[in-house]
């Protein structure tokens, strides 16, 4: 099995989705694990041994160039792509990936409760992808549950039905 996870947004968020990453191996060493990453991004991944293959996107290309870059990304054939970023590169990557399944996490809006919030992503999240987990933060936090970023990545991940070490 080949799964790709899409971060290209802050380093901190790539930090918090390296758990993830090693749980998922460590559940499946055979699994290959591929990982899109911002130019700062990849430097929090090198040398690690759980991942296959980082794919470096540049955020500010040009079209063509990121055009390029989604070909290479559907030769790959993914059985799972799994959209971690709140980025427009990244849903466009996921949703024109080519992989068997398409997963995202959808972040509302912690200030207030919208029905507009990220209407268009959820739109196309419906259409293109297979699992979505929508967090509703301004609920959550209202109520004082845990949405920590980790947390919602694994949860995502159980939607999913991709065995991972809960340790």
């Amino acid at each position: 099995m080949k799964i790709c996870i899409s971060r290209i947004d802050r380093m901190g968020d790539m930090f918090l989705t390296l758990p993830v990453i090693k749980a998922i191996k460590t559940k499946n060493p055979m699994i290959k694990i591929y990982v899109l990453a911002s130019d700062r991004n990849s430097k929090v991944l090198e040398n690690l041994s759980y991942i296959e293959e980082i794919i470096i996107i540049n955020t500010s290309s040009r079209i063509l160039t990121i055009l390029k870059k989604l070909l290479i990304i559907r030769k790959f054939n993914f059985d799972f792509y799994i959209n971690l970023s709140p980025t427009s590169l990244s849903y466009f990557f996921c949703f024109f990936s080519n992989a068997k399944n398409k997963a995202t996490l959808i972040f509302l809006s912690r200030y207030k409760k919208s029905i507009y919030s990220k209407l268009l992503v959820r739109i196309f999240s419906k259409i293109f992808c297979h699992y979505i987990h929508t967090i509703h933060r301004s609920e959550k936090l209202k109520n004082n549950e845990n949405i920590h970023h980790t947390k919602m990545i694994f949860d995502l991940i159980k939607i999913c039905q991709i065995p991972c070490d809960n340790n």
